[in-house]
């Protein structure tokens, strides 16, 4: 899915979820932008950084707060799993 953060709007949403799926929706829709595009936020996926990286290289790659928040709730639950385990 791609979304315009400042207007609250989204733009479009692809099919799949693999770096060639997402390579065609971004080229698609962001390649006469491709320049002037300053950040882009993505989950932790892959397929998305790396696409990313590779068609603008020089935008600033910031991972959504909800998947941030995903990753540390299940890296605080291994630890207490792990903790509360009986020896």
């Amino acid at each position: 899915m791609v979304s315009d953060a400042a207007r609250g709007v989204i733009i479009d949403v692809g099919e799949g979820r693999d770096k060639a799926s997402t390579k065609i929706l971004l080229n698609r829709l962001l390649a006469e932008k491709r320049g002037r595009v300053k950040t882009i936020t993505t989950d932790m996926w892959k397929a998305y950084m790396t696409t990313v990286q590779e068609l603008f290289p020089k935008a600033r790659l910031i991972h959504g707060r909800f998947h941030l928040i995903q990753y540390l709730n299940k890296g605080i639950d291994q630890v207490r799993r792990r903790e509360v385990k009986p020896a």
